[in-house]
C-alpha cells in the first residue's frame, strides 16, 4: 500500500497514518483511542503490545488489515459498525446496522433497574431488544431472573441471539411489535429504550448516527413524541404485576411528561432521574 501520509512500515508509523486520517474527524483524544480498538481489533493486541511492538516492522498484508477499518471510520461509519462490536455494561456485544449502538445512558437505566429490584426471581420484559443488551446485561446481572426480549426487526433479532449465544446467557427473544403485543406475560418488571427521537430532530443530529444506525429505533412522529410510552403505559397496565417496576429511557425533553402520564394513573413512586450529563433520562414507576 502506498498511501500519501505513511512514512514506513513500524508500528509507529502506521499509528501515526491512522492517527492522521482519524484526528480531523474525532480530535487528537478520540483518534487516539480508536486506533487502540482498531489494532486491538485486527492484530488482538493489548494497550501493551502496542508499545511494546511500536518499533517492530508490519506486512502489507497487515497494514492493509489496518487501513480498511480506518478508512470507513474516517469517512463517518461508527466504530462499532465497523469493529462489529460494543462494550455495554462491561459485556461486548455484537453489533451492526441493524442495531442500536448501546449508549452509556442505558447502561445507567440498567445499574438503576438492577439497585431497585427486591424480587429474587423476577420476569423481566425487554421491549425493543434490539441487540439484546439489555436483556442479556440484566440477566447477567440477575442470574435468577426469566428475561424476555421482544423485537420488531427480524434482523435485530437475530443479532441479540447471537449476543446471548456468544455471552452464554439464557435469553428468550419474541418477534412482534410492541404496539401489537398480543401475550399474555405477567412481569415483575418492563424495561425499554424505545423510540423517541423526533423526525424533525435529524437535521441536528451527527449524520454518523442518522446515515447509519437504524431508523425505525430512532425516530417517532413530530406530532405524536411519546407514542411509544403511551404504549408501553398500556403494556405496564396489562402485564406488570402489582407491585412490579417498568423502566424508562426518554428524551430528555420529554421526560417530564413521561413520569406524569405514569403519575396519572396506575402507577406509584414515580422517580425522574438524571443522567451523568445532568439531563432528565430515564423513569422509573411501580405498578399499584
Amino acid at each position: 500500500m502506498n498511501e500519501q501520509g505513511l512514512n514506513g512500515n513500524k508500528v509507529d508509523d502506521v499509528r501515526r497514518y491512522m492517527n492522521s486520517k482519524l484526528i480531523p474527524i474525532y480530535g487528537e483524544r478520540e483518534a487516539f483511542q480508536i486506533s487502540i480498538m482498531i489494532f486491538q481489533h485486527v492484530m488482538n493486541w493489548s494497550k501493551t503490545d502496542l508499545i511494546m511492538k511500536k518499533n517492530d516492522r508490519l506486512t502489507e498484508s497487515e497494514i492493509l488489515k489496518l487501513h480498511f477499518p480506518t478508512k470507513e471510520i474516517a469517512a463517518g461509519k461508527p466504530v462499532q459498525y465497523v469493529l462489529g462490536s460494543a462494550y455495554f455494561c462491561g459485556f461486548d456485544f455484537e453489533v451492526n446496522e441493524n442495531v442500536l449502538i448501546p449508549r452509556p445512558e442505558t447502561e445507567e437505566l440498567v445499574r438503576w433497574v438492577v439497585l431497585e429490584n427486591t424480587i429474587i426471581n423476577p420476569i423481566i420484559l425487554d421491549f425493543g431488544t434490539g441487540s439484546g443488551c439489555i436483556a442479556i446485561s440484566l440477566k447477567k446481572m440477575i442470574p435468577q431472573a426469566a428475561v424476555k426480549g421482544v423485537e420488531l426487526s427480524e434482523e435485530a433479532l437475530n443479532v441479540a441471539k447471537r449476543n446471548a449465544i456468544k455471552l452464554n446467557c439464557e435469553v428468550e427473544f419474541v418477534q412482534s411489535d410492541m404496539r401489537q403485543f398480543l401475550f399474555e406475560c405477567p412481569a415483575d418488571i418492563i424495561v425499554s429504550n424505545p423510540p423517541y427521537i423526533g423526525i424533525s430532530e435529524s437535521s441536528e443530529m451527527n449524520s454518523n448516527v442518522v446515515n447509519h444506525e437504524p431508523h425505525i429505533a430512532l425516530f417517532v412522529p413530530d406530532e405524536d413524541p411519546l407514542l411509544y410510552y403511551k404504549v408501553l403505559h398500556g403494556l405496564a397496565l396489562k402485564n406488570l404485576k402489582s407491585g412490579g417496576m417498568i423502566a424508562l429511557e426518554c428524551h430528555e425533553v420529554y421526560a417530564g411528561a413521561v413520569r406524569d402520564m405514569f403519575l396519572s394513573s396506575g402507577f406509584s413512586n414515580v422517580q425522574l432521574r438524571e443522567d451523568m450529563q445532568g439531563k432528565p433520562r430515564m423513569v422509573i414507576a411501580l405498578r399499584d
